[in-house]
């Protein structure tokens, strides 16, 4: 198994976000990679909004990043300035970069619905996301 860094947005819309970095997990996991996420571990323990706690986790995020196989940039929204930090270090440490979308066998259904929460219909592994 590979290690891999996880890009993908984390902005505006948090939920639909989390969701969507679940399925670049869940599309790591698929290839047979051990996927890192900072903003899924980290964000609900520090506070993004505080700056010494935005840097910890930040300064971790590098830590756990020099051990990386890979950085995986996930690009079915947009690439956001934090996955361009995440590109930079890579590119700094040399760490080879894949850029990717979600594969259609795990993104079958993906919708805005009007009540602004996001529906995930696909294998019963998607339900709990």
């Amino acid at each position: 198994m590979e290690k891999v860094i996880v890009e993908s947005p984390y902005a505006w819309d948090i939920n639909k976000h989390i969701k969507y970095l679940k399925l670049c997990m869940l599309d790591c996991f698929k290839r047979w990679e051990a996927p890192f996420a900072s903003h899924l571990l980290y964000t609900p323990i520090l506070d993004d909004n505080i700056e010494e706690e935005r840097n910890l986790g930040i300064e971790a995020w590098l830590v756990w990043g020099n051990g990386a196989d890979k950085t995986v940039v996930y690009t079915d929204f947009w690439i956001s300035r934090w996955m361009e930090y995440g590109i930079d270090n890579a590119k700094e440490n040399n760490r080879p970069i894949e850029y990717r979308k979600i594969s259609e066998d795990l993104l079958v259904i993906l919708w805005w619905s009007n009540n602004k929460s996001w529906l995930l219909m696909s294998d019963t592994r998607l339900k709990g996301i």
